[in-house]
């Protein structure tokens, strides 16, 4: 099971998500494009 935490600002408002590294590990050998879709996803804007 992955376990994340959300970050939030000052105001309580979620920025973000932290996963622990061995976490990311497991989700990349899952998911091996994972970060290739992460950097397609952000070039749009």
């Amino acid at each position: 099971m992955l376990q994340a935490q959300i970050l939030k600002d000052r105001q309580g408002t979620p920025m973000g998500v932290f996963i622990p590294m061995k976490a990311w590990e497991r989700v990349k050998v899952q998911y091996p494009d994972i970060e290739s879709v992460n950097r397609k996803k952000c070039s749009r804007k």
